[in-house]
C-alpha cells in the first residue's frame, strides 16, 4: 500500500512540473507576441511623428 501511494505521490509531483513547464513556456509565448504588437504601435507613432526633412534623408 505504501509503494503504491509513493509511486502516486511521484507520478503527481511528475505531472505538476511538466503543468509548470509548460504554464511558463506559454507565458513566455504570449509575452513574445505582446512585445511584438507593442513594438509595431511604437513603429507606427515614430512614422507618424517623424520630421518628413529628416525622414526624406536631408539634413
Amino acid at each position: 500500500m505504501a509503494t503504491m501511494t509513493l509511486l502516486v505521490f511521484a507520478l503527481g509531483a511528475v505531472l505538476a512540473m511538466i503543468a509548470g513547464v509548460a504554464w511558463i513556456l506559454w507565458e513566455d509565448a504570449s509575452s513574445h507576441r505582446r512585445s511584438h504588437d507593442d513594438l509595431e504601435t511604437c513603429e507606427a507613432i515614430w512614422a507618424l511623428s517623424a520630421n518628413p526633412r529628416h525622414a526624406a534623408g536631408e539634413s
